[in-house]
């Protein structure tokens, strides 16, 4: 398996959304007990409740932001 580390690019905007939903989902949503914080922070996210501008926009605010991507040889 090969690592490689680069930077975000466009393409990825709503597989990086879909991730960061689920991660949240699995993770941290049973850490919240405001539903309504948990509601807001997946709608955040949500690639069915924003446009890829939107999320690009949402994305663009952070200051660094790197993908690590695994490439697997069979």
């Amino acid at each position: 398996m090969d690592m490689r580390i680069r930077r975000f690019k466009e393409t990825d905007v709503f597989a990086v959304a879909d991730l960061a939903m689920s991660t949240f989902q699995k993770y941290n949503g049973l850490d919240f007990y405001d539903e309504e914080a948990i509601t807001n922070t997946l709608d955040y996210f949500d690639t069915t409740k924003n446009t890829k501008e939107r999320l690009l926009e949402k994305f663009s605010k952070k200051s660094i932001f790197l993908l690590l991507r695994l490439v697997m040889e069979l």
